[in-house]
């Protein structure tokens, strides 16, 4: 299969980065695939899906009045529990449709994970002095509960979110709890090399560091599912099949034909997603972007399909003829 590039705005530089972690990684994630309203009508919009985790994620300098609102409605909680300042308190509610339901996490603070690892006087490792030392909350926050730290189970690699980034609690069930013996794997050496890949990448040149941190951001990247940037630019975001067309115009359909003309998109010179029908897809059959998110290529990435070697710092975007030669080597 080609390789495609695709351009991924971002509305803040931050969350660019945590895009590559996630993808250095091979998490996929789809950004801000759902705006949700709160009971005045104002819309609330969180940045990251996790699918596979079910975990919606945001970091931002300074947590957002709402946040604390729409963790609740996200985990299913009935009842507010406040902790998160005065303007949440009198923050309206937000309504989370229950197949959106599922965890919460917030990362308060700029990206400047430590990527080195950190153990105590007994070898273990140190959770406070980890990669999440420089946050004063030392982790994330879920509605009701913190720190909580991305972790890795050590058997299996799955990845997730756990407090203290204990992996025995992670859903794959790899690791024995009975004894209660904590696992803390916050320091993962896969971590670590993601946080290094997110922290090297740059997009804004000659600018002090730290000070791009809330920009508007265009991230350059490549893809492994050829036609999906096509299929998106196309669309008119109208997206439903020419059979639920025909249906509505009470136009008969033979049962041969109909399953071609669910591919087919009424609105677009392309296809609709077989999985929501409501998204661009890039082929027949093939799930959008949203049901199935794509993870991209990140520059580190690239470099080493190209070269055998490791993307350096200060490089802004995808290198022109890295990426030209992973598409060439690709096809």
């Amino acid at each position: 299969m080609g390789y495609e590039v695709i351009r991924v705005e971002f509305r803040t530089e931050l969350h660019a980065r945590w895009s590559v972690f996630f993808d250095h990684l091979r998490v996929p994630w789809a950004y801000e695939p759902v705006t949700f309203y709160d009971t005045g009508g104002t819309p609330r919009t969180p940045a990251f899906w996790l699918p596979e985790q079910r975990i919606w994620f945001t970091a931002e300098v300074e947590a957002p009045a709402w946040w604390g609102r729409f963790a609740m409605a996200a985990e299913g909680n009935d009842e507010w529990s406040g902790g998160w300042g005065e303007e949440a308190d009198s923050c309206p509610a937000v309504e989370v449709p229950e197949e959106w339901q599922g965890g919460t996490l917030l990362a308060e603070g700029p990206f400047f994970p430590d990527d080195e690892p950190a153990f105590d006087t007994w070898g273990r490792p140190d959770l406070w002095h980890g990669p999440w030392k420089f946050h004063e909350a030392h982790g994330m926050h879920t509605y009701d509960d913190s720190p909580y730290q991305w972790t890795m189970c050590p058997r299996c690699g799955a990845f997730g979110a756990a407090f203290c980034g204990y992996a025995e609690r992670l859903p794959c069930g790899c690791l024995d709890d009975r004894e209660h013996s904590k696992v803390a794997n916050g320091c993962d050496e896969r971590l670590l090399a993601a946080y290094r890949a997110a922290t090297a990448e740059e997009w804004h040149e000659e600018i002090e560091p730290y000070e791009t941190v809330s920009w508007p951001t265009l991230r350059e990247a490549l893809v492994l599912q050829t036609g999906a940037a096509a299929a998106a630019e196309v669309c008119v975001d109208e997206c439903w099949s020419l059979a639920e067309q025909l249906c509505q115009d009470q136009s008969p359909t033979t049962p041969g034909e109909r399953g071609d003309l669910e591919d087919l998109c009424a609105a677009c010179p392309g296809f609709v997603c077989g999985q929501c029908g409501e998204q661009p897809a890039s082929a027949a059959g093939v799930p959008c972007r949203m049901c199935e998110p794509v993870v991209l290529l990140t520059e580190n990435q690239v470099s080493v399909q190209q070269h055998g070697g490791t993307a350096g710092p200060g490089r802004k975007g995808l290198p022109g003829p890295a990426r030209h030669g992973v598409v060439r080597r690709a096809r």
